[in-house]
């Protein structure tokens, strides 16, 4: 039997609908890919008697449960409070997490506010886990609730993402790949791939005979307009487990073609921003219905200067003018929205600019302003490139994501969406690049 996860998430606006807990989305993948089965997700309020209930809900029914939101300051933050009532101990100040919340007031050349002092308090007998995103330390709490005889274990981690994932990457899945192998899980290993530009039913039908065993194990996890397949795989050792997870993988990848965007997890604007650097291409973008948000995507990625030089955002007819040269008779004729000024747009971005490639968009994201020749959705995109040793190149491609425009987010979708288009057309002809060069070509 696989040893048991559990997952609170602590948080009133978790309940109430201000936010959705993607906490767990991540996490599942990681502790099961380690051997942990998930056997509960909790959401709960942030009401002491409430947290404590779950808490100890969750703690009688799985060796370890990981606590995340509720580490913060203020008055609601109570997941210490509460975690100290379950296994009925006294808190205390731990001196490094109250160091560390003072180091970074110091370095922003602030007084620390008296109630940021709280997070420096744990239950007296926990185990701090440093943050380096943030202010707030976690901690690690060991409960005298057996479950099948064994203690269970409390991790409290921070409900930011990006601060939860460094903590759990960093301090914690070392301590649960140990924990896993002490309670006779199999070796596991993961593999995942990203994919672009298939909806999850599509994806599923098209390899749903590769999916069919319980070991190794595929799952699909829609995230940021991208699917990600993670197949997980056990064996006598981590050789043979990671040699089963990656042939499943490398099966999947090989029938879903250029669809596959990353074979190593990776997300789109990191693949990238990689192959810029790798070819020693220089990019710019030309967006009108994107707002910058491709520039955004794309500036993520650290060290992404090195190939990226500017975003120019051409709202305006005149703006796409002044800024990248269309001709306003082009704009006329054919109206913004058109393949032909989006080809405008991106040649007159990589001129301008001096890069070896522009991306434009142009597009109508709604909800008004469509016509029944172009309809809310309808979005043009355009590659220029003319790089140092290279191939000149120019491509326009349509989208149509009218049906993604209804609805009270429509826009955003639309928007989103089309960025991330612009991001894996440019992943494509990036690769085929880097091929042309492995074979000899420019």
């Amino acid at each position: 039997m696989k040893p048991r996860a559990a997952i609170v998430a602590i948080g009133s606006e978790l309940v109430d609908g201000r936010l959705a807990d993607t906490n767990g989305q991540r996490l599942d993948p990681k502790l099961a890919g380690m051997g942990f089965e998930v056997a509960y997700h909790v959401c709960v309020a942030d009401r002491l008697p409430d947290i404590v209930e779950a808490i100890r809900f969750a703690a009688r029914r799985a060796h370890v449960v990981i606590l995340s939101g509720g580490l913060g300051p203020t008055i609601d933050d109570i997941t210490r409070d509460a975690a100290a009532a379950v296994a009925e101990q006294e808190l205390r100040t731990d001196e490094a997490a109250l160091a560390h919340v003072k180091m970074i007031f110091d370095a922003l050349g602030r007084e620390m506010p008296e109630n940021n002092a709280r997070q420096g308090l744990f239950p007296e007998k926990a185990v701090g886990l440093p943050n380096s995103r943030g202010t707030a330390f976690g901690f690690r709490l060991d409960l005298d609730l057996p479950h099948d005889g064994l203690t269970s274990r409390i991790y409290a981690l921070p409900g930011v993402p990006h601060e939860l994932d460094a903590m759990f990457d960093a301090h914690v899945a070392p301590q649960l790949r140990m924990l896993a192998h002490a309670l006779g899980a199999p070796n596991f290993s993961s593999s995942t791939l990203v994919v672009f530009g298939m909806s999850e039913s599509k994806l599923d039908a098209a390899i749903a005979d590769l999916c069919r065993d319980d070991d190794p194990a595929v799952s699909l996890n829609v995230r940021d307009g991208t699917v990600r397949i993670t197949v997980t795989a056990s064996g006598d050792d981590v050789e043979a487990a990671t040699a089963g997870a990656r042939a499943r993988a490398d099966a999947i990848a090989e029938r879903l073609g250029r669809r596959v965007v990353d074979r190593d997890g990776r997300d789109l604007p990191e693949v990238v921003a990689d192959l810029l650097e790798r070819t020693g291409t220089r990019l710019a973008f030309a967006e009108s219905c994107t707002g910058g948000m491709a520039a955004a995507l794309i500036t993520r990625v650290g060290g992404i200067s090195k190939s990226f030089l500017e975003s120019a955002v051409t709202y305006s007819n005149a703006a796409k003018s002044d800024r990248l040269g269309v001709d306003p008779g082009l704009i006329e004729a054919h109206g913004a929205v058109s393949a032909e000024v989006a080809q405008a747009m991106a040649s007159g971005a990589r001129i301008r600019s001096g890069a070896d490639v522009a991306v434009s968009v142009t597009g109508i994201a709604g909800p008004d302003g469509g016509t029944a020749e172009k309809p809310v959705g309808l979005v043009y995109m355009a590659i220029d490139a003319s790089p140092k040793g290279g191939q000149p190149f120019t491509e326009v491609i349509e989208r149509r994501f009218g049906a993604l425009a209804r609805g009270g987010h429509g826009r955003e979708r639309v928007r989103a969406l089309s960025a991330m288009t612009m991001l894996d057309r440019l992943r494509v002809w990036l690769e085929d690049r880097l091929a042309a060069r492995s074979d000899g070509g420019g």
